[in-house]
């Protein structure tokens, strides 16, 4: 008998562990952050990153705003929550990968120990 193979199917994704995840990768990217923000040897202007996306979470415009123009306020309730929270997450993955590498991973290595502590 000449069997074949089954295709393994994904397991289903839990939607409450993947906000969770997402929300502890934005935590933990936050606090990297915060520490590279302090460091001298990260660029000043890298440095600007993360305050012009606080203004960004603060400002009533963003791109929801430009969905809108597209379609109703009324049909995308929320989406202006979540785009900020994406674009924020976004911009702070963007800020520490463009931090110097050497750098970023000092901070890691001091950053790990900590959240394997639960702190």
């Amino acid at each position: 008998m000449n069997r074949q193979p089954q295709p393994t199917s994904a397991p289903p994704i839990n939607p409450i562990a993947f906000v969770v995840g997402f929300l502890r990768e934005t935590w933990f990217n936050t606090r990297l952050s915060w520490r590279l923000i302090w460091d001298g040897r990260v660029r000043f202007r890298y440095k600007l990153i993360p305050p012009a996306l606080i203004l960004y979470g603060l400002s009533p415009l963003d791109l929801s705003t430009l969905l809108g123009v597209f379609f109703p306020p009324a049909l995308l309730p929320g989406v202006s929550a979540i785009d900020d929270i994406l674009v924020i997450k976004t911009g702070l993955e963007y800020f520490v990968g463009i931090c110097p590498p050497d750098v970023v991973d000092e901070h890691l290595s001091a950053l790990l120990p900590k959240l394997r502590d639960g702190a």
